[in-house]
């Protein structure tokens, strides 16, 4: 299985494998927050996305991760 928004396979985001969410950590933050996730949830975020059957969302999953923890490079090191 993978992620239903990025395609991200579940083997390799720890969140979703141990979980059981349908969506890897990142689009859980970023499109559907806390709570279960719906596939209602799911079919809205790909809507609005413009996401069609079989497209994912392609995303740098490590640089996403950290603007949202807010650890990205600082200048001059």
């Amino acid at each position: 299985m993978k992620c239903q928004i990025c395609g991200k396979p579940r083997q390799e985001d720890l969140f979703s494998y141990v979980t059981g969410e349908p969506v890897c950590c990142i689009c859980k933050l970023n499109y559907i927050g806390g709570g279960p996730t719906t596939s209602q949830q799911i079919a809205k975020v790909r809507a609005v996305l413009g996401l069609k059957d079989g497209e994912y969302l392609q995303q740098d999953h490590a640089a996403e991760a950290r603007r949202i923890l807010g650890r990205g490079e600082k200048k001059g090191e």
